[in-house]
């Protein structure tokens, strides 16, 4: 019935607005993301904008399941799914920070050299609706993001399959854009920093 923006899709379709209405967070934050992104992300706590990105994620992955797969979406699950996701995540770095004090795991970017492509991946599993998540960010030396992916596995279980299924997507994404200088980064716990 409308045309379909980011906008529509993530902020004022039916589903997006009930799931927001059911999240708490308020509508003001939600409306400054739609004007500016840029300005939005120094506005937020950080609590708030894991929450925000998550939820996005959550509704964008809604919308799939109910067009391609006729699964019609229960908001409150999602909001509930999400805030589980949230406090799992939380629980499990701070658990694993406290459990290795040897091991350190960076915290903040670093940059490649001027003429490298930096490919971080991570992979997590996401036990409520039973696969792993698969993300990757390719940047250069000035942090200029030059691609990106996300990707959903079914049937995923183990932290390190995750991982190592990341890597290879970053892998597939240097190959794709035709990359021949790149370093490859991963930050899985068991195993502390991974660069390829």
């Amino acid at each position: 019935m409308h045309e379909e923006s980011d906008s529509h899709i993530l902020l004022h379709c039916d589903l997006a607005r009930q799931i927001w209405s059911l999240s708490n967070i308020p509508w003001i934050i939600i409306a400054d993301w739609s004007d500016s992104a840029h300005d939005w992300i120094r506005k937020v706590t950080e609590e708030e904008r894991k929450l925000f990105l998550i939820l996005c994620w959550a509704i964008w992955s809604a919308r799939n399941k109910m067009l391609w797969e006729k699964i019609q979406p229960n908001p409150l699950s999602i909001v509930l799914g999400v805030r589980s996701y949230l406090d799992a995540f939380s629980k499990i770095n701070l658990s694993s920070c406290l459990s290795s004090p040897g091991k350190s795991v960076p915290s903040r970017w670093t940059r490649p050299t001027s003429d490298i492509i930096k490919l971080n991946f991570d992979g997590a599993i996401l036990s409520q609706v039973g696969g792993a998540g698969l993300g990757v960010v390719a940047r250069n030396s000035n942090g200029e993001c030059l691609a990106w992916l996300m990707r959903f596995v079914p049937h995923i279980y183990d932290p390190e399959t995750a991982e190592a299924m990341a890597a290879r997507e970053a892998i597939d994404l240097a190959r794709r854009h035709g990359w021949d200088h790149i370093v490859v980064e991963g930050d899985c716990c068991s195993q502390g920093r991974t660069e390829v």
